[in-house]
């Protein structure tokens, strides 16, 4: 399980992309499809065609770290659909929760307090 820390962003891409690439093909997707800089504090979630596998990247300041879930029953269903936006912002706590497989509009947990600059 990865844990994402409280202090990040996280990109999360509404839009299927290929899982044929490797490190240099997902910074490309950061670049081209989500207009974002990979080289920062960001994380960036995608997910494939088939929406049974999903990927994070980011970068730690030495280098490039890409994390790979395969759904072992079925698709990930509870990915963000949004037809107007090509990706969204997640919290670390959402992001922990679609990372599982869950759905993020659904849990209840308590609200943050203070977001950690």
């Amino acid at each position: 399980m990865i844990s994402f820390p409280a202090n990040t962003d996280i990109f999360v891409c509404h839009v299927p992309v290929s899982f044929g690439c490797g490190h240099d093909g997902m910074i490309r997707y950061c670049r081209i499809i989500l207009k974002k800089e990979p080289l920062g504090k960001s994380y960036f979630m995608f997910i494939n065609k088939g929406k049974e596998q999903i990927r994070v990247l980011w970068y730690d300041g030495q280098g490039f770290s890409l994390c790979s879930k395969k759904s072992s029953r079925g698709q990930f269903s509870h990915w963000p659909k949004n037809s107007d936006e090509i990706c969204s912002t997640f919290s670390f706590y959402d992001a922990q929760i679609v990372f599982s497989g869950g759905d993020p509009k659904s849990a209840k947990s308590k609200q943050i307090w203070k977001k950690i600059a």
